[in-house]
């Protein structure tokens, strides 16, 4: 059997649905792929450890490249063709405020209370199973939305699928302060604080000085002398 395609009646529709025209059709990825059984067949990543369709990547990796172009989009569209053990799907994009930089989906085949599992986060199938595999990658989840949802009725190889979209929180790039004398002096006003009343310890009397890579302030008891470690000042051992 040849590659499926979706038909071009469909994907008119699916535009006229949303207020999409042809000049969108750049927004929008496809792919397909085959399976041996039926839980491969709902397996629109992957299965037990192995990649069957790679959606969630070719998906994604589609969004990078909108990106890159600076177009932020939100996937706004799941179909989904199949045909016996081949499946067909197609995303559809719109442009966006906020950039929806994730794609996954959750679901339940081979005709085993598909409707009740298929994104349940009672047995961890639904969005918090997405945010938590997220979070174990050093990730956090802003939004995270149901697509739609797409069910197939194949008798022992039935599934439905729920498809997601999600946004990332960004983790604030740490402040690099720039090795000079002045920001060493707003430094030290925001380091030397008393831990007990949140209080400047500095008098005012304090003398700043640059030495060679050495940073020292003096306050008239003792002189004090720090280092640029890269990124911010600290103290000389």
């Amino acid at each position: 059997m040849g590659k499926l395609i979706i038909a071009e009646e469909e994907i008119k529709s699916i535009r006229g649905m949303y207020g999409l025209n042809e000049q969108t059709e750049s927004l929008s990825v496809s792919g397909d792929y085959k399976a041996t059984n039926c839980d491969e067949l709902h397996a629109f990543q992957g299965t037990s450890g192995k990649v069957i369709g790679n959606m969630n990547v070719i998906v994604g990796n589609k969004i990078k490249e909108l990106n890159s172009n600076g177009i932020n989009v939100k996937p706004i569209a799941v179909t989904v063709v199949v045909n016996g053990m081949s499946v067909n799907w197609t995303v559809l994009f719109e442009q966006s405020d906020v950039n929806w930089v994730g794609f996954t989906s959750r679901g339940a085949g081979c005709n085993d209370t598909i409707d009740t599992r298929a994104g349940n986060d009672q047995i961890n199938n639904g969005p918090k199973s997405v945010v938590q595999a997220l979070s174990k990658q050093g990730k956090t989840v802003g939004k995270i939305e149901i697509i739609n949802v797409y069910k197939h009725n194949g008798g022992n190889n039935s599934f439905k699928q729920v498809f997601y979209r999600y946004t990332l929180v960004e983790t604030p790039s740490k402040t690099t302060v720039k090795p000079t004398l002045e920001n060493f002096k707003t430094w030290i006003k925001s380091d030397w604080i008393d831990p007990k009343t949140k209080k400047s310890q500095l008098t005012g009397n304090e003398v700043f000085t640059k030495e060679g890579d050495v940073y020292v302030v003096d306050d008239g008891v003792g002189a004090y002398l720090y280092i640029y470690n890269g990124t911010t000042f600290e103290q000389k051992k």
